[in-house]
């Protein structure tokens, strides 16, 4: 990094006095250096602060010259307790803004959230997401954030797996219907904009009057999948990368709204809960009568299907994301020494208006995946050609193979996304994908979507289509820093 053209200037951190500078690098980042030493120069020993990455936003005092820098950085305590939330949250006060010419001046969206009543502006805290640490996140870092802006939004704390899609029946979905707009800060994982998702549009169609909530979602899930995909920093981006668990999209981010697929089941198909143990039936359209879910990441069958379903346990769950790792090596490579399982079953796509059978296909699959995002993971692209909430359906694919193979296919998708170059796997913009299950035990008839387990009953279908016209238009809309 450059000192060059850098100046100083007194100011605060976290109520010290302390000296500023801002030290220059490539581009838009760069980093905050500060001492005690208050006849500090350049020469002077510095310590490191926020980089570019770090810092949320930077907010000029209305009734003062002053600006608050607001910052997080990895919370070294988490180090040795992981109950512990990652990040620790920090101001800096200083009347000559050493960044008056950085991109993190607050958003319009910001400004109108401030003025909502405590009634609209909602924090869920998923308990039960990931590792658990939504709790210590929201009271380390979110709520001095959000009380230095004298905000007092409603908290709800989830009691159960269902405690989302309750509290969205019983408050969101009335106050969305009446036209009343709502800000919605989700500490979770991508389950719980499905959970939201969903229950608003068992009220479909939606009538002219419904204000589509907005989600500020902080991925405290395993894969965060939507915030991954969702919160990029593109090329022409002005922001650096985000390291602040997507905080700073709720000071800097505007909403868009966000892409849905609609998965129609056929009628004997079950929603699996409880570790598989409970199934219940799937959501049945008002108007048509079909058996139907929606997603706004993955619908699977196959290998990545059955891995999400085998490792929903307890057990499994506090491994956090290396959890899918654990239960794949079970899928590859299973005890008795046989081969991977070979799903059966007839997959169509639709492109162009027209379906065809999958490249390739022989009714014979190891996996089957159609997506909205390019992340399941935040180092493993899935669709490398997918943009953030462009609304575009693309299916990746490959049939049998050995283990070995699936895995090397797999590890591609954490450089980069190359397993699309792999001519051995299929990689297609769609606008629908059908499959008709040919399996006659039930472990091999399960579907993933969005992380939820659907469970096909035998001779059954799925068929998942782009929500588009209307529909599309925003079930929710999603903030982000695009």
């Amino acid at each position: 990094m450059s000192k060059a053209g850098s100046r100083l200037c007194g100011g605060t951190l976290d109520s010290r006095p302390v000296t500023l500078q801002w030290q220059q690098a490539e581009g838009n980042n760069g980093r905050l250096l500060w001492t005690e030493d208050h006849d500090a120069d350049e020469n002077s020993k510095w310590t490191p602060g926020p980089t570019s990455s770090q810092i949320l936003a930077v907010v000029p005092d209305q009734k003062t010259d002053q600006r608050r820098i607001l910052y997080v950085e990895a919370n070294p305590e988490a180090e040795e307790d992981k109950t512990r939330s990652p990040l620790s949250f920090h101001t800096i006060t200083s009347n000559d803004s050493v960044l008056d010419d950085a991109p993190f001046k607050p958003s319009e969206h910001w400004t109108r959230l401030q003025q909502l009543p405590s009634s609209n502006f909602h924090i869920i805290i998923s308990t039960g997401s990931g590792t658990g640490l939504a709790s210590h996140v929201y009271n380390d870092v979110l709520s001095p954030l959000l009380s230095s802006f004298d905000l007092t939004p409603t908290v709800h704390m989830t009691t159960s797996s269902s405690s989302i899609a309750e509290l969205t029946k019983s408050t969101f979905l009335p106050a969305a219907l009446s036209g009343t707009e709502q800000s919605i800060i989700l500490l979770s994982g991508d389950g719980g904009v499905l959970d939201i998702t969903t229950t608003l549009l068992s009220s479909s169609p939606l009538p002219s009057t419904y204000q589509p909530p907005t989600l500020i979602l902080l991925p405290l899930g395993t894969g965060n999948a939507l915030a991954n995909s969702s919160s990029q920093t593109l090329p022409s981006s002005l922001l650096p990368p985000d390291q602040t668990l997507n905080i700073r999209s709720l000071l800097l981010g505007t909403p868009h709204p966000l892409p849905l697929f609609r998965a129609t089941f056929s009628p004997g198909s079950r929603i699996l809960t409880n570790e598989g143990q409970t199934a219940t039936p799937l959501h049945q359209d008002p108007q048509t009568g079909d058996h139907v879910a929606h997603g706004a990441v993955v619908l699977s069958w196959g290998f990545h299907a059955t891995l999400v379903a085998d490792s929903d346990t307890p057990e499994y769950r506090k491994h956090g994301s290396a959890r899918f790792q654990l239960a794949a090596k079970e899928c590859l490579y299973p005890a008795d020494g046989s081969p991977p399982h070979m799903y059966k079953g007839k997959v169509s796509i639709l492109q162009h208006g027209t379906w065809h059978p999958v490249r390739g296909d022989k009714n014979e699959h190891a996996y089957m995946l159609t997506t909205l995002t390019s992340h399941l993971e935040s180092t493993f692209t899935i669709s490398p050609c997918a943009r953030p909430l462009d609304g575009k359906l693309r299916v990746i694919h490959f049939g049998p193979l050995p283990g070995d193979e699936i895995m090397e296919i797999m590890t591609k998708a954490y450089d980069g996304g190359k397993h699309v170059e792999d001519p051995r796997v299929g990689y297609e913009k769609v606008e629908g994908l059908k499959i008709e299950f040919e399996e006659a035990e039930e472990r091999w008839r399960r579907v993933c979507v969005d992380g939820s387990i659907v469970r096909v009953e035998e001779g059954g279908w799925v068929e998942v289509r782009k929500r588009k016209g209307e529909e599309a238009k925003g079930v929710v809309r999603l903030v982000s820093c695009l």
